[in-house]
């Protein structure tokens, strides 16, 4: 009862000296040992106020939180990678905006690398046509990308390793 007395708020403890002052008996004694009571009683439950729970309800709620953390883990994962796809379509944007202020530089390396006759250089000059290509649909130039790409081909026509690569990805 002493650290409960000590628990209370000054303002408190100065109210109920000043009513042991003015008051007399045992009406204060009883009110105070009703409030300490009550406030420190221990909390009973009834069976009747909580339902104990079966293994089969606890099994049912560990595989219902189970359910929604699994959900939680998707949709996460799901807004990871709408970001991861928005942030390398910018960086692919980025890429071809650059691309755009060199782009007959390019063509010219597409050239070249098709010149030295080597697997390594046509795969090359591949990655760079794909490029030009979105390039040109980013644009609204498909169908000058389109002429391009035919006149490569006649002039490239000997060159049947370097045209197997190409497997149409232009049309």
């Amino acid at each position: 009862m002493a650290a409960w007395i000590r628990g209370l708020p000054e303002t408190e403890k100065d109210n109920l000296l000043l009513t042991a002052a003015l008051e007399s008996g045992e009406r204060l004694r009883s009110e105070v040992l009703h409030r300490f009571h009550r406030e420190n009683q221990p909390v009973v439950w009834s069976k009747n106020a909580r339902q104990l729970r079966t293994v089969g309800d606890l099994l049912s709620a560990v595989r219902a939180r189970e359910e929604e953390r699994a959900q939680r883990f998707e949709a996460e994962r799901a807004i990871e990678k709408a970001r991861q796809k928005a942030e390398a379509e910018a960086g692919r944007a980025r890429y071809l905006d650059q691309l755009a202020k060199h782009e007959e530089a390019i063509w010219d390396q597409v050239t070249a690398q098709i010149q030295k006759r080597q697997p390594r250089a046509y795969d090359q000059a591949i990655r760079l046509l794909i490029d030009l290509r979105d390039l040109a649909i980013r644009q609204g130039l498909e169908t000058a990308f389109k002429a391009k790409i035919e006149r490569l081909r006649a002039m490239h026509i000997a060159k049947t390793s370097f045209l197997d690569r190409q497997t149409q990805p232009y049309d």
